[in-house]
């Protein structure tokens, strides 16, 4: 037992190392019903031309949009922002809400990371560890491939 928990301990010291030591506010999110399209893609593009070629799905009913926006509130009381350069992404979710305001999170091999547009002016990029599994549950949410 006592191994065990060295070795979360471990694993624990080694993610903060990676990811950084400073903590970060949570991301600004919407109340679901203020959300009004959830847009992803496969791709770590925000430019429109590549956007166009990459697989992609929106999320525009209640049904679709309350799911992940709990996976995401669940995730987003870790946050921290990252040393050095935000690592590359390999998928984009944008948030759209009914007041304009827009939410972007990136996912990575082994990371959620985001930042607000409009509600937070310093528009800091957070991440958070996420596992093989929470990664698959958020790209089936999405309808997206792994």
């Amino acid at each position: 037992m006592r191994r065990l928990v060295q070795a979360v301990l471990v694993s624990a010291g080694l993610l903060l190392a990676t990811f950084g030591c400073r903590s970060a506010p949570p991301v600004v999110l919407p109340a679901d019903n203020e959300v009004s399209r959830i847009e992803a893609w496969k791709d770590n593009t925000l430019d429109v031309k590549t956007m166009r070629d990459s697989v992609r799905s929106a999320l525009t009913t209640p049904d679709q949009i309350a799911p992940v926006m709990n996976f995401l509130r669940g995730k987003n009381r870790a946050m921290r922002f990252p040393r050095g350069t935000f690592p590359a992404p390999a998928y984009t979710i944008v948030i759209q809400d009914i007041h304009g305001d827009g939410v972007v999170f990136f996912v990575g091999a082994d990371w959620l990371g985001g930042r607000n547009s409009g509600k937070d002016a310093a528009g800091r990029n957070r991440l958070t560890p996420l596992t093989t599994g929470e990664k698959a549950n958020l790209l089936k949410l999405l309808g997206l491939p792994e």
